[in-house]
């Protein structure tokens, strides 16, 4: 399991004003780790420089506990994007090679073995993201990267993969990200959420989730814990979800 050193000393897109600041923090080994923080702070781009996707900007980015010269990293997107002209299982051997149980199994324990053949326009919304998880998963990432996996999803839908989502963890244990704007959803998953500040942005709370085995979605108390956790968080810094840390900030 590998962890995740951020030295970042600032991001900044061509001569516009930075998106980062000074931003310092340890992802620690096989946890899972919330990013909540207003719109356009740069929560998706924070996700986009450890992916390797953009450049780290002044600082560096050390992964720590790596088998080979770079991590692994598969990466939930907030669309599917999957391949339209390649079925299901053909967009997860595009991962992990064909004739690979892992596909059959990853698909399955998605509840989709079924659709192996379908291609995405047969699929609904709830099942293409599935698929996505599923294709994330397949090939055993060190770390795994979501960015707002459930927006748009029914609420039904939305729990449902976040319970099949957490099996898939639970059996392979990566180091796992994500970005939501939901902080329920961040309390109910993460064992540490960060709450973000406005551009330019910095780490301005960190918050250490006890969370059991299964996570707190998958307990009957666990609505009541959510809500207290939440509860209290807003009792205390009833801003933080604006990107302030106090209400007079």
């Amino acid at each position: 399991m590998i962890s995740i050193t951020l030295n970042i000393e600032g991001k900044r897109f061509g001569s516009e004003a930075p998106v980062l600041s000074t931003l310092k923090a340890r992802v620690k080994p096989g946890r899972i780790t919330a990013i909540v923080g207003p719109s356009g702070c740069g929560k998706s781009t924070l996700l986009n420089m450890i992916a390797g996707l953009e450049s780290s900007g002044k600082g560096e980015i050390i992964f720590s506990g790596v088998s080979g010269d770079e991590p692994k990293v598969g990466y939930i997107f907030q669309t599917p994007r999957l391949m339209p002209w390649l079925t299901a299982k053909e967009n997860l051997e595009l991962i992990c090679g064909t004739d690979n149980p892992a596909i059959q199994e990853t698909l399955d324990a998605m509840g989709i073995i079924d659709k192996l053949d379908t291609y995405p326009s047969q699929l609904s919304g709830g099942m293409q993201r599935r698929v996505s998880i599923a294709r994330a998963f397949v090939y055993h990432p060190d770390l795994l990267l979501l960015d707002e996996p459930f927006t748009s999803l029914d609420v039904p839908t939305a729990e449902l993969l976040r319970k099949q989502l957490i099996d898939l963890w639970q059996h392979q244990q990566s180091t796992m990200m994500f970005v939501t704007h939901d902080l329920r959803e961040a309390v109910s998953l993460a064992d540490e959420v960060w709450f973000l500040s406005r551009p330019p942005t910095t780490v301005i709370h960190r918050m250490e989730i006890d969370q059991p085995s299964g996570r707190w979605l998958g307990r009957d108390d666990g609505r009541k814990r959510i809500d207290d956790v939440v509860a209290n968080l807003f009792s205390v810094h009833p801003q933080i979800l604006s990107g302030e840390l106090d209400a007079g900030a």
